[in-house]
């Protein structure tokens, strides 16, 4: 993450940088990482850590990434940008979510209650 925020603060020039923080099935790609060229997102995770307790009885759970389960990435993007005069943002989708389709299918669109 420091690589990337310092070329991002140092070498891009700009103000800020925006976080996918609750995001359906994609894939990455990622040409110059000489590790990983193409990496598959968890479907319909978030990546920051919430407070469980608000779900506490209810039937939709959101689903916490493995990165979020080691790191609280959002927190740490929210510092480490902040470290380097960054602005952060974050965004989501929620309404275009697999996994919690097939995990609570009453709740998705035409979806029959289970038995």
């Amino acid at each position: 993450m420091a690589v990337v925020l310092d070329n991002v603060a140092g070498r891009a020039g700009v103000g800020g940088v925006t976080m996918a923080a609750a995001y359906h099935h994609g894939r990455d790609i990622f040409p110059h990482n000489p590790a990983r060229k193409v990496h598959f997102l968890e479907g319909g995770s978030v990546f920051f850590r919430p407070d469980l307790n608000r779900y506490r009885g209810r039937l939709l759970q959101p689903q916490v990434s493995t990165l979020a389960r080691e790191s609280d990435v959002l927190a740490d993007l929210c510092r480490e940008s902040s470290a380097r005069s960054l602005r952060t943002r974050a965004w989501t989708v929620y309404l275009h979510n697999y996994t919690l389709g097939e995990t609570t299918p009453e709740c998705a669109r035409g979806a029959r209650a289970r038995a």
